[in-house]
């Protein structure tokens, strides 16, 4: 086998929330860590050349991942469109899809020849499916990561409207139409070397490729208690009471902060918010790359420094909740396919507790960040996930680029994630 002394990874990210960056960067960052450990094999590449195909701010992505990488400006999928964080819209979801698969194969073929270009020796993706299509193509291969895929989320989403009929019409299409917009997507799906799948996560029936490894996510170091207390006193408060983030993954939605309460348990509440929501409530701080920049800190350290957050049921809240032993307060998402298996777990692993949207401006949630808060942290769990992918991960990198168009020449039966 000839092995390169450097490989070049393209990583493709979903544009739909920053919940899919967050899988990706503790894998990256973990092949980079186990690249520099002394090692007795001579088939680990020296180096990966790391390209990161997203529309995400690339300062978001630069300053979460550890080796230097080089920007790929683009997106291949939009997931689903929504509403808010918190409402998905069939009908506007629907209608992209459609117009994203006028014209597949030409698409496929436009988006294989720019990979080719790019000279890569596998594709990572979390989760865009054209990505995976273009990839196989060029016969590059390639690795998915995701804890859902958007044809098992797509069809679900259909399955349980209870006007699907209307939505598809919408949209412009039969439900033959859907079905093969869905073959696509498995097809791409199905063609990745596997499809790693990262506790939490959805059941995937539409799988064949599929393997279970452990929790992903950025080890979190707790940024420092002093930090979160100066915040507090650059705003004019003495900085002794709770911290409390507010997050709900990149994607805008309706909150009303000035219902929520000013102290709980006899202690004043600071409330971490993006800088739109700060004038609305008296102890409010805001947050954004810069204020984070100036203090050295990352979204990932504010999560573990604070005593709760608050947030909606997706994968990098959840998993960092639970491996940094900070109490969750969730929103629940009822038409998400993905929520039940996500809450199961947190539920399990965590320390957590729903609240409806319409709480969050009465006395209910004044009670229940008592709760959490009286309880305090928890035993924080190991992402175990981040080297099982990493490893993987390195296995197709130090294989032979595919002759021709597919990856059939890669064996199922050799992985070992456990």
């Amino acid at each position: 086998m000839h092995i390169r002394p450097v490989s070049t990874c393209l990583v493709a990210v979903s544009s739909h929330g920053f919940g899919h960056l967050s899988q990706v960067v503790p894998v990256i960052n973990t092949v980079d860590q186990m690249l520099g450990e002394p090692s007795g094999s001579h088939h680990l590449p020296r180096s990966v050349n790391w390209i990161v195909r997203t529309s995400l701010d690339p300062r978001q992505v630069n300053s979460r991942i550890a080796p230097k990488i080089r920007i790929d400006p683009g997106s291949d999928d939009f997931g689903m469109v929504m509403h808010d964080a918190l409402t998905l819209d069939l009908s506007g979801s629907l209608a992209r899809y459609a117009h994203a698969h006028q014209d597949w194969a030409a698409k496929v073929d436009l988006l294989a020849d720019h990979l080719t270009s790019l000279k890569i020796d596998a594709v990572l993706a979390d989760v865009p499916y054209l990505t995976l299509a273009a990839a196989h193509q060029a016969g590059i291969r390639t690795v998915a990561l995701c804890s859902l895929n958007w044809a098992d989320i797509l069809q679900a989403c259909v399955a349980k409207a209870p006007a699907a009929g209307d939505s598809l019409r919408k949209a412009g299409l039969s439900w033959q139409g859907f079905e093969q917009i869905l073959d696509q997507m498995r097809e791409a799906y199905n063609h990745a070397s596997r499809f790693l799948q990262p506790e939490p996560g959805m059941a995937m029936p539409s799988l064949t490729n599929g393997l279970a490894v452990g929790p992903v996510c950025e080890i979190p170091r707790p940024c420092p208690r002093a930090s979160l207390e100066a915040l507090a006193r650059l705003h004019g408060h003495d900085g002794t009471g709770w911290f409390v983030l507010v997050s709900m993954g990149g994607i805008p939605t309706r909150l009303s902060p000035e219902r929520w309460p000013e102290s709980c348990l006899g202690k004043p509440v600071y409330y971490l918010v993006t800088s739109g929501l700060a004038a609305r409530h008296p102890q409010a701080l805001a947050i954004d790359d810069a204020s984070m920049q100036s203090m050295g800190l990352t979204f990932a350290n504010l999560f573990a420094g604070c005593d709760l957050v608050i947030s909606k049921p997706g994968y990098g809240t959840f998993v960092e909740s639970a491996c940094s032993g900070t109490p969750l307060l969730f929103l629940p998402r009822p038409d998400w396919p993905e929520s039940p298996a996500l809450v199961d777990w947190i539920l399990q692993h965590g320390r957590a507790a729903p609240l409806m949207l319409d709480q969050l401006g009465t006395h209910q949630i004044e009670a229940a960040m008592a709760s959490l808060l009286e309880q305090g942290r928890f035993d924080a769990l190991q992402p175990t996930g981040n080297r099982q992918a990493a490893e993987y991960l390195l296995k197709v990198l130090t294989e032979e680029r595919v002759s021709g168009v597919g990856q059939d020449a890669t064996d199922h039966q050799s992985d070992n994630c456990n």
